[in-house]
This record gives C-alpha cells, structure tokens and sequence, in this order.
C-alpha cells in the first residue's frame, strides 16, 4: 500500500518478456543504454514503441530514459537528433521523459532541463500530435472504471471541454484515465496526499489535495480548475465523479447547474 516496484527494463532477456514485467510492476522505466548493449542498438526504437504501447494499454506509467541529451553533459545546446529523440517519445506516448548524466554530473544541468522542457511542450502543442491523439483507438477494457475513463474523454472531445475535474480515491482509476490520453489536463481532486504523490507521474495528471464535500463536488471541481488557470467564464469543464458515482458531467464554468 506505501511504496511501489518501479521495473527497470534494460536486458534482452527482459525485452522478450516485456508484457510479463508490465503486468507484474507497478511503472516501467526503459533504461536504453544497456538495453541497446544487449539487443543491439537497431532495436532499441522498436522495443520503446512496443513497450510504450503496452504501458499505456495496461495502465502503468513508462518513463522513457538514458542518452536523450547525451551531448549536453559538455555542450549547451543539443543535437537536431535527440532533440527529435525526446519528441518521439513524447509523440509515442509516454508518461514521462528522463534526463541522467546530463543532470547528475554534466557541465550544464540547468540548460539540459530547459531545453528538455521546451521540447516537450512544443510537441505536445502540435497540430498533427493532437489530430492522432483525438484519433486514437486505444481498446478499453471491458470495466466499469475504463468505461468511465473513455466516456470522460469523448465528452471532453465533443464538449470542446478545457480541463476533467477527477474526483476518486483510487489510483487504479487514475491510471486508466491518463491511459486514455485526453488532449486537455486531468485535475485529480483527491484528499490523498499519498494518492496525489503517486498520481503526479501520470501522463497529463495534475493532483490537487482538497477536502471533498460530495455534496459540493460540482463547485469544487469549477475552483479547482479556476484557480489553476485552465478555464474561464461560459468553458465546459468534465466531471468524473468515482467517489459517490460512476458518473460523468459536463459543466460551465459560470452556471449554477451541470449538464448531466
């Protein structure tokens, strides 16, 4: 209940059983470096597409690390290469991207994680990334939760919502939402700071520790997205409700009642 078991993935002999250590681990990070010592480094891009994918399809968080801005450990600025390297991972959808020696003993830590960041968020804004992630086919799972989940991001999508308002004490349900990759933010509203901890790995997740009133959840959803700036007067917002309900709903932010 207090700690997970985050996989390391970086031999062949964990690569051929990819889905097996998935499945049995609470989050997988793909260590590359090793990874291409062992396969040969001509299949390490296949191995990330496939275990990204796998991530994402069972609902654990992949980060993907080692050598994505190697030469920054003595340069200041990157390669056109790996700056297309972080991107690709981001376009493939994983949780999170991973810098290492160029943090941990290279000459410039501070400019390594701001190109990093630039990366990221100039791909994640573009046009044709947002296009196939509104394209998606993802298969859910025949669950009540993953029904929730898919309901929740074509609502978002038809709605032209801003943000989802999560409320849940489940991490299990986190992870199915974020799996489904809406192209707006997931605010989870929880009054688990452990919950919130765990949550923050999660692609497109941002936790909010507050105290639930489910009688007020419909207010509370249209603060929490207000004082986070990601929503204004007349934008839809969605509401997953996973605490009293199974239920999704889509909100103004300056009306009284929700849509049902």
């Amino acid at each position: 209940e207090r700690a997970g078991v985050m996989t390391k993935l970086e031999t062949a002999l964990a690569a051929e059983n990819f889905e097996a250590i998935i499945e049995a681990s609470d989050a997988i990070l793909l260590g590359r470096g090793d990874l291409g010592t062992d396969i040969g480094f001509e299949n390490v891009p296949s191995v990330q597409r496939k275990v990204v994918r796998a991530c994402r399809r069972m609902g654990r968080p992949v980060i993907v690390a080692t050598q994505m801005l190697e030469s920054m450990i003595n340069s200041p600025t990157p390669t056109r290469a790996e700056v297309s390297d972080v991107a690709t991972a981001v376009c493939q959808e994983a949780d999170a991207v991973m810098l290492s020696a160029e943090t941990a003993s290279g000459k410039y830590p501070f400019e390594a994680v701001k190109t990093m960041d630039r990366v990221i968020k100039s791909t994640e804004s573009d046009s044709l990334r947002i296009r196939d992630l509104e394209c998606d086919t993802l298969t859910p799972r025949k669950t009540t939760t993953d029904a929730l989940c898919t309901a929740a991001k074509e609502a978002a999508e038809y709605s032209d919502a801003n943000a989802i308002a999560l409320f849940t004490d489940s991490f299990a349900t986190v992870l199915r939402c974020s799996a489904t990759r809406p192209r707006i933010p997931i605010i989870l509203v929880t009054d688990s700071v452990s919950l919130a901890g765990k949550a923050g790995l999660c692609c497109g997740v941002y936790p909010a520790v507050e105290k639930i009133n489910v009688e007020q959840i419909v207010k509370t959803a249209r603060s929490v997205v207000a004082e986070r700036r990601l929503a204004t007067m007349g934008d839809n917002i969605i509401i997953v409700n996973d605490i009293t309900a199974k239920s999704v709903e889509i909100c103004k932010v300056d009306t009284r009642n929700a849509i049902v």
